[in-house]
């Protein structure tokens, strides 16, 4: 079981050899890593209030979470001309979209697909707004839940919803009904919250400065307290986590190993000095990649997961502040470079395959 958290005030989303990307106040970028030059094989501009933060591929269309523009329906059947089909105006500032189709019980029976939009902040309304998304061009809304500061993220899993809500935590939701969500539990311990991610009825989530709990979800209603970690002295950038072992990274402190086994109980094993600013994590396979600021990235193995083993490094980098892993392929976001792409099929011979220029300079993807 490999786990994987990142904050994501940007994002991509891969489908064959392309990469869609959420590029903030530049709209959509699709990326064909396949081509050797000029890898951006369309820009789609999303309009001068658009600030695109999350992207979500459902059939033949990519949904975005453009801020303070609303969710955006792009049609990507054809990757290399994409076309806005729809605007759907939002009440809050919005972060992530997640679609889902869902059997709705009518005397059809039939099943239609919703988009589960979550944000807040910038002096607009917070929480979360359920949009039917089954024909797309005619998207209506037909739920909201509404709650107090911003909705940083959601997943969602056939009737239940999982909400991080920034100072309250998780946040779960009986969405069997999506024109009227219900709450069934709150967190509810005030905190920093940055990160959270969901595989199956675990749920991890992380606070910036003050730890990490995992969850067991079979009652949603009264989720079991499965482990409760407090980071100390150590500020948690970014955190993978892998089988019975959690990676996380700390800045200067570089890569910490948490061994998470006897959940009562969890204990560092591990730190591995890096020689740069350890910023984000990415697992693929038995790999650990590493985002180390101004050295680039850092490559382990961890087929022992307790004790990584340094493979190599590929330092030609000005700034790697962030790092997303997709197939065989990391997405390196680079500061003024931009984003880079790697093939690390071969994880000792990593080489770009590609890059693409942000507007401004990439710190997340």
């Amino acid at each position: 079981m490999i786990l994987a958290l990142m904050a994501r005030l940007r994002d991509v989303a891969v489908r064959d050899h392309f990469a869609f990307v959420a590029n903030g106040d530049s709209g959509l970028a699709v990326v064909d890593w396949e081509i050797p030059i000029d890898q951006i094989v369309s820009q789609l501009e999303l309009g001068n209030a658009a600030d695109a933060q999350g992207v979500f591929l459902y059939g033949d269309y990519a949904y975005l979470a453009s801020g303070d523009d609303g969710l955006k329906i792009v049609n990507i059947e054809n990757p290399r001309q994409p076309a806005l089909v729809a605007t759907q105006r939002v009440p809050g500032y919005i972060r992530s979209v997640y679609v889902q189709p869902t059997a709705i019980n009518n005397a059809e029976g039939e099943n239609r697909i919703f988009a589960y939009v979550v944000g807040g902040g910038k002096n607009k309304p917070s929480g979360l707004w359920i949009y039917d998304v089954t024909d797309p061009r005619n998207s209506r809304q037909v739920g909201v839940y509404d709650v107090s500061q911003p909705v940083l993220d959601i997943s969602v899993d056939g009737r239940i919803a999982y909400l991080l809500h920034e100072q309250l935590g998780l946040i779960t939701l009986d969405v069997s009904d999506p024109s009227r969500p219900q709450l069934k539990w709150s967190q509810s311990v005030e905190g920093d919250y940055s990160h959270i991610y969901r595989s199956g009825r675990l749920v991890y989530v992380g606070r910036k400065s003050d730890g990490i709990q995992l969850f067991r979800m079979e009652n949603i209603q009264a989720p079991g307290l499965v482990m409760e970690f407090s980071t100390g002295e150590l500020v948690l950038q970014d955190m993978v986590v892998v089988d019975n072992y959690a990676y996380g990274v700390d800045g200067e402190r570089g890569l910490w190993v948490l061994d998470i086994s006897k959940p009562k109980a969890p204990a560092v094993i591990e730190f591995v000095d890096t020689p740069g600013y350890a910023r984000a994590l990415a697992v693929i396979n038995d790999q650990l990649f590493l985002a180390d600021g101004g050295r680039g990235i850092r490559i382990y193995g961890i087929q022992n997961r307790s004790a990584p083993e340094f493979l190599g490094s590929f330092e030609a980098m000005e700034n790697a502040q962030a790092i997303i892993g997709k197939g065989e392929y990391i997405y390196v976001a680079n500061a003024q470079g931009g984003v880079i792409i790697f093939n690390v099929a071969d994880p000792a011979k990593i080489e770009p395959v590609g890059s693409f220029k942000t507007r401004g300079s990439a710190l997340d993807i």
